[in-house]
């Protein structure tokens, strides 16, 4: 107790000097012009109201403990603790590349860090800052992060949606690190060398060298996609009705694209294709010649900007970086232009986009043609009351407060009709290879799957991709799965996985509550 009240004097006394020193920056902005001396730069001038409110949130922010984290059934995720500290009330290693960390002597990173304006900032003098609800469930976190440790892949990711809102409900990565593990590393750290948090985690998770910032901030490092993307593709052929054109897929096709010709996965013929078999038999040769001789590159090009791929993406928990080819700059059309534009009607060339993204145009399709921004911050609360338990240093949440970070939900982006979206959905629920059964009860589930070679030595190596969402006729969830450099394996193999996740949603609807 005695403690306790040492601390809220301390505070208190640090707010009076704060008003102290603004109420003598604000003197002199207006008597040093009556003495004499005035301000020269206007600008300077203007400025002065913001560093006055700078340094004030300097001294709020000092010594406060960061905001609590809950999930969206206000399961306690992420505890602030005194001297800058956090504890998570979970296993750590599920959360951390999602939620983060951030500790003074350590560093930050991933939504603790983008939310940091947020969690530091103290509303009241109780030397807390504000909480943050989420839009995670953490049974279903906890339930990803196990499956996506366990399959195969030097790496993999798993990110689930609200289909109506954009809201991520789980987003897991193999692989991953514990909070304590970074702790045990700082401790041995020499005391005169900068210790950086990410150098030392990217030693620690591939000791043996390779591109290790992929590991740690995978939704920056993009791949491809492969057939995934035919729905994209699919998008520009149904809106331009195209459905009904017949290509004749021989297996392989040659002309026109140089050097380089275009086969479908074990070099598999269909002979003459429309739109709705392509796509089930996910049919390159189809979809290269849909792109190169139909669609071209200025509609391929709107297609991918208006998928929002090739487009930075700030979001509250992490920054999405994707490549789409005619967006490099300079792009250099002379360098086997219908090669390029070819195999980017299937998704291969430069294109490369993360699991969020996958997952994104999944759920616009599930949405009628209208996909969200993802999120992950329901709701930011002030933290009212003192400190109540000197053990947990735990602390009342107060009213919802508009958040200081600067992360907004509820943007969207018409990438097609409801029309068009209808058209693609029904294909790909014609895809999946069954329904689910929970309970009793029969979900359908629309899918895409796709199988990416990756041009290494290994050829036996692929990137392998499922994309789907459920109930079809009536979507709630969106689940996408990533595995890197599996060998032997296709999409269609993570069915399973997906079925798993799938089930867990369907049984635990009161928790995960997707589609509200």
């Amino acid at each position: 107790m005695e403690v306790m009240e040492k601390t809220k004097f301390q505070r208190r006394l640090r707010v009076v000097f704060a008003f102290c020193m603004a109420l003598a920056t604000v003197m002199c902005y207006f008597l040093l012009p009556l003495s004499g001396i005035a301000f020269t730069d206007k600008d300077a001038q203007e400025q002065v109201p913001q560093l006055i409110e700078g340094e004030k949130d300097k001294l709020r922010k000092e010594g406060t403990a960061l905001g609590d984290i809950y999930d969206r059934n206000d399961t306690l995720i992420v505890s602030g603790q005194p001297g800058g500290k956090v504890e998570y009330a979970r296993d750590s290693e599920k959360y951390t590349m999602t939620v983060g960390f951030d500790e003074t002597d350590i560093g930050s990173g991933y939504l603790m860090e983008r939310m940091s304006e947020d969690l530091r900032y103290s509303d009241y003098d109780n030397g807390k800052g504000r909480s943050l609800k989420l839009t995670l469930d953490c049974g279903l976190q906890e339930m990803l992060w196990d499956g996506i440790q366990q399959g195969a892949g030097t790496r993999a990711s798993v990110a689930v949606l609200d289909a109506v809102t954009g809201g991520v409900m789980g987003l897991a990565f193999s692989p991953s690190f514990s909070l304590d593990e970074l702790r045990e590393v700082k401790q041995e750290w020499p005391e005169k060398e900068t210790f950086k948090w990410q150098d030392v985690m990217l030693k620690e998770l591939v000791p043996d060298g390779g591109n290790q910032e992929k590991l740690l901030f995978p939704l920056r490092w993009p791949t491809r996609p492969g057939s995934i993307y035919k729905i994209v593709t699919g998008i520009g052929i149904v809106e331009n009705g195209l459905q009904n054109v017949v290509i004749d897929d021989g297996g392989a096709l040659v002309d026109d694209y140089g050097p380089f010709h275009v086969e479908n996965n074990d070099q598999n013929t269909y002979g003459p294709l429309e739109f709705h078999n392509a796509f089930l038999n996910s049919s390159n040769v189809y979809f290269a010649r849909m792109s190169h001789d139909y669609l071209g590159w200025d509609k391929m090009t709107e297609l991918a900007n208006r998928c929002m791929i090739g487009v930075p993406l700030e979001c509250d928990f992490a920054q999405l970086l994707s490549t789409f080819e005619s967006a490099l700059d300079p792009f250099d059309t002379s360098v086997y232009p219908n090669e390029k534009l070819a195999r980017i009607g299937y998704g291969y060339a430069d294109l490369q986009i993360n699991v969020v993204q996958a997952a994104m145009i999944a759920q616009g399709i599930a949405n009628g043609g209208t996909m969200c921004k993802p999120y992950m911050v329901e709701t930011v609360y002030t933290t009212k009351g003192y400190q109540t338990d000197p053990e947990t240093w735990e602390y009342f949440r107060g009213e919802e407060t508009e958040s200081r970070s600067g992360y907004t939900k509820g943007e969207t982006y018409r990438i097609a009709s409801p029309e068009t979206a209808a058209v693609i959905g029904s294909t790909m629920a014609d895809a999946a290879p069954g329904d689910i059964q929970v309970n009793g009860k029969t979900y359908s589930v629309a899918l895409k799957t796709g199988t990416a070679d990756l041009d290494m030595e290994d050829s036996t190596l692929n990137n392998i991709w499922m994309v789907s969402y459920a109930p079809a006729d009536d979507p709630r969830y969106v689940v996408a799965i990533n595995r890197y450099e599996v060998q032997n394996s296709l999409g269609i193999d993570l069915f399973s996985e997906v079925e798993d996740i799938y089930e867990y949603l369907f049984q635990n609807e009161e928790r995960t509550g997707g589609g509200t």
